[in-house]
């Protein structure tokens, strides 16, 4: 289109074209439109603008109350650290105190029990005062701290009762039996009727009548080894253990220990191969306890007291000859400990010539017995057997250990039944 074309359509102003106006009209109102944008623009950009400003003042001022948060919660940890460093030093001379008197000031037990109170409150405050404070837990931690309070004191008291009185009258723990750890024991026990299948014990009256003889008897077995023992139960096993290892290297065992109980005096297995007699003395302790030289005096006694009743010793006038005396009729005292021996109970061991074996563990072994009867009736015994202590293997007769039932009667074994009210209907 050409020019004057376009001004044609457009009209001439001076002759007042009606198109020229309406146009003007619009491009005013355009511009009108464009104003009014730009201006809302403009108050928006400014509203967000002064946001901006005043959540950067608000980050500012977090910020500042942080710093001094930190400040005020390192200044409250400095304090209750100080404060435990002091606990602790004031702890150091308690327990020298009652490593002495123990159990004679209850407030000795008390204080103790102060203490760890002390110290979940410390750990309480930690909660409430870190960046992002947990009050719940805090009241939570306070709470534990209280019944751990409770049950610190009376059990503490009493336990230091015990030691004291263990201190003053060394021989008590021979009465009260060894410390065994706590982990192995169970204090509820459970105990057949003579007169009834042992096997009872460990399984349920509808696993007895349903399963095959040789399946329901494993599982009883499976479900001993699995279950804790008493302390007398475990310091039993640790004897049969030990007995095991000297059965395996050809020695004709008795587990006196297990058989005879507190009459056994301090003999708790007695072992023979030809001239040689071992009387062994097995104690399974904690690990934190220690073999002293009475033990170790109270082990020679029984084996010179034991080489006496041989009748192959005469009359010793002599302390120093007790040593050659027993060894030569053949005896000898030996100790087997899960724990540890003290260097002294170690050096009157060698004078006295006792052989001591310490840090020796439980560890798995064969526990089922198949033995050879007189009669020639092969018989296994599983370790809650009546009979089962009393049953001696000899491997050169055929006997053996074996570890489970199937392998047992595999080899031609039938179960004992000496605990039957009525063998006679069998």
């Amino acid at each position: 289109m050409s020019l004057d074309h376009l001004v044609h359509s457009i009209g001439d102003p001076m002759r007042g074209d009606s198109s020229y106006v309406l146009w003007i009209i619009v491009l005013a109102i355009a511009l009108l439109i464009s104003i009014l944008v730009a201006r809302a623009n403009a108050q928006r950009a400014d509203r967000e603008n002064a946001n901006r400003i005043k959540a950067f003042e608000e980050s500012r001022r977090k910020e500042v109350e942080l710093v001094e948060l930190k400040k005020a919660t390192a200044s409250a940890l400095s304090a209750k650290e100080l404060e435990h460093a002091k606990l602790t030093e004031r702890m150091e001379g308690w327990a020298k105190l009652f490593e002495q008197r123990k159990s004679q000031f209850p407030w000795l037990a008390s204080a103790i029990a102060d203490f760890h109170t002390l110290e979940t409150e410390r750990d309480a405050k930690m909660l409430e005062t870190k960046e992002r404070p947990a009050i719940k837990a805090a009241d939570a931690v306070r709470d534990h701290g209280r019944k751990r309070r409770d049950a610190e004191f009376n059990p503490r008291l009493m336990r230091y009762r015990v030691e004291y009185y263990e201190k003053l009258f060394p021989w008590i723990v021979e009465y009260v039996g060894d410390d065994v750890p706590d982990a192995a024991v169970d204090i509820s026990g459970s105990h057949a009727e003579v007169t009834d299948d042992p096997v009872k014990v460990w399984i349920n009256d509808a696993e007895y009548r349903n399963l095959p003889t040789a399946e329901r008897n494993q599982l009883a077995f499976d479900r001993w080894r699995r279950t804790k023992k008493t302390r007398w139960q475990v310091g039993r096993d640790y004897e049969r253990f030990i007995g095991y290892k000297y059965e395996t290297l050809g020695f004709d065992v008795s587990f006196t220990g297990a058989i005879e109980g507190l009459q056994d005096m301090g003999r708790d297995v007695v072992a023979r191969r030809g001239s040689e007699t071992l009387v062994i003395q097995c104690k399974y302790w904690s690990r934190d306890k220690t073999i002293h030289e009475k033990h170790v005096f109270q082990l020679f006694g029984s084996a010179l007291e034991y080489a006496i009743r041989l009748g192959s010793v005469d009359e010793i006038d002599q302390l120093s000859m007790f040593a050659g005396a027993i060894k030569s009729t053949g005896v000898k005292a030996v100790l087997y400990t899960s724990t540890k021996i003290s260097d002294v109970a170690k050096e009157v061991a060698k004078k006295l010539r006792v052989e001591c074996n310490e840090n020796i563990p439980i560890s798995d072994y064969p526990l089922i017995k198949c033995n050879i009867s007189r009669n020639g009736e092969r018989i296994y015994h599983l370790p809650f057997d009546q009979q089962y202590d009393r049953t001696k293997i000899i491997a050169s007769k055929g006997e053996q250990y074996v570890y489970t039932v199937a392998e047992a009667e595999k080899a031609g074994f039938r179960r004992a039944w000496k605990w039957r009210p009525d063998q006679s209907a069998i």
